[in-house]
Parts: structure tokens; C-alpha cells; sequence
């Protein structure tokens, strides 16, 4: 039972991670700055290759991790002003 437990907790964390780097996209969004040649907004965009990671089993009081890259291939920065793990 721990072990199903573990599983789903993680992929919750791994969803909670995406959607708090997509609110943080939404809010750098609106922090636009102007760009110098094409007179359009400058913007960040937000690349997250993947989004859930699958441990296999996991056994209680194991140690587990895995970084989840989050990248910004716009043109503006991307300011993450506060992160909190679930």
C-alpha cells in the first residue's frame, strides 16, 4: 500500500509542478517587454520537455528524485517570483 501511495503522491507533485510553472509563464507574460526590431511584445515562453516522471516501485522510506527541466525559449525573461513544492 506505501508504495501506491508514493506513486501518487509523486505524480501529484510532477502536476503541481506543471501547473505552477505554467501560472509563472502566465504572470512573466504580463511583465511584456518591448522588443527592439519587430515592434511586437517581447514574451517568455515557457518549454517543460516532460511534465511526469514514473519511479516504478517505490518502497517506504526509500529516497527518491528527479529534476524536471523548465526552460524559457522567448524573447523576455522569465521571472518565477516564488515556488513552493507540494
Amino acid at each position: 500500500m506505501a508504495k501506491l501511495s508514493a506513486k501518487k503522491l509523486f505524480r501529484f507533485h510532477a502536476s503541481a509542478l506543471f501547473l505552477i510553472a505554467m501560472a509563472c509563464a502566465s504572470v512573466a507574460r504580463a511583465q511584456r517587454t518591448p522588443a527592439a526590431s519587430s515592434g511586437t511584445p517581447a514574451a517568455p515562453k515557457v518549454v517543460v520537455s516532460q511534465t511526469v516522471y514514473d519511479f516504478g516501485d517505490i518502497f517506504k522510506g526509500e529516497g527518491i528524485g528527479y529534476i524536471f527541466l523548465i526552460k524559457n525559449e522567448g524573447e523576455a525573461d522569465l521571472v518565477i517570483e516564488e515556488f513552493t513544492p507540494g
